[in-house]
């Protein structure tokens, strides 16, 4: 399993515990280990490279959005996949009832870092569009409104903007539920 672009490696250390038999890496655009992995349980790009196709599974969790061309780079992830591996993807959704709410303020367009944003439907086509079959789609939640209150009031880490954030977060699932509008979309492709 490779977690792609793992950020401080914390998710890397997860699912190392949810799979234990299995080899799980992490990978970033660094040539050094983030804080919580050791050298053993990170690649960085040179190393990745060299590996080459040897993975079952690649997350790619909260990076697509980043790219300015989503299909190549689900491309180059596609080669780094054995025959019939799983790539799985987690993205930030366009029309989330909450983006709905904050409108321009709403924390998952986090323009300019993000220059893309996905539907379902736009999520869908640009992973067949790279050349792999949709085994499953679903959504998940991350927890948007305190930075998306730090947006409106335009200030940096507020630790009471924050909290309220935490508090309001039961309304942000219940609002994803009701409407079928979750926060992020989920989508399992696989290598053909």
């Amino acid at each position: 399993i490779l977690d792609y672009s793992c950020g401080d490696g914390m998710f890397t250390l997860a699912a190392k515990t949810l799979f234990p038999g299995s080899q799980v890496f992490g990978t970033d655009m660094h040539d050094d280990p983030p804080p919580l992995l050791n050298a053993e349980s990170y690649l960085n790009p040179a190393d990745l490279q060299a590996k080459g196709s040897a993975w079952d599974v690649i997350l790619c969790r909260h990076v697509l959005e980043h790219s300015y061309n989503p299909v190549d780079m689900l491309a180059d992830l596609k080669s780094l996949l054995l025959p019939n591996g799983f790539l799985v993807i987690e993205v930030p959704a366009l029309d989330a009832m909450v983006a709905s709410l904050f409108g321009k303020y709403w924390d998952g367009y986090y323009v300019p870092f993000h220059p893309i944003h996905f539907t379902r439907a736009s999520l869908r086509t640009t992973l067949e569009t790279a050349g792999f079959s949709v085994t499953r789609e679903s959504h998940a939640e991350m927890p948007k409104m305190g930075r998306s209150l730090q947006n409106i009031f335009q200030c940096s880490y507020n630790v009471a903007l924050f909290a309220l954030g935490i508090a309001l977060h039961p309304l942000q699932l219940a609002a994803g539920a009701a409407t079928g509008r979750p926060v992020c979309r989920r989508i399992w492709g696989q290598k053909q």
